[in-house]
């Protein structure tokens, strides 16, 4: 799943997972939608275009950390503490997943911003 500042985007291949994995998925990405009515819709943008790599790897892990911790709270208290999946990214010391994720990204937002122009002219 993805979750952008007005809308989560998710695949319909999570609804042949487990349901604790579906629920957390689905709670993993609605906690962005609190980060975002609470930082602001930009809120992954300094990431990918203000700060270096190795700080926007590290705010990105802060973001998904916090996403995480708050998906699984969600799911605990629905479902209790029994087959909850582990954390994602709470505790995640690999930092080179993140940093391709944002050279990708990076990428294809300035692909985004290219075709805006484009279509535009």
């Amino acid at each position: 799943g993805i979750s952008l500042h007005d809308e989560c985007i998710i695949s319909n291949i999570i609804l042949t997972f487990p349901k604790e994995l579906l629920l957390y998925i689905l709670f993993h990405e609605i906690s962005h939608q609190y980060q975002y009515t609470k930082h602001g819709k930009n809120l992954m943008i300094k990431a990918y275009k203000e700060l270096s790599i190795e700080d926007a790897v590290n705010e990105l892990l802060r973001i998904e950390s916090i996403a995480d911790r708050l998906a699984i709270l969600k799911l605990r208290s629905i479902i209790g503490t029994e087959n909850i999946p582990p954390y994602r990214y709470y505790g995640c010391t690999n930092l080179e997943f993140f940093k391709n994720y944002l050279i990708y990204m990076v990428g294809m937002l300035q692909w985004r911003i290219n075709l805006t122009a484009a279509i535009h002219t």
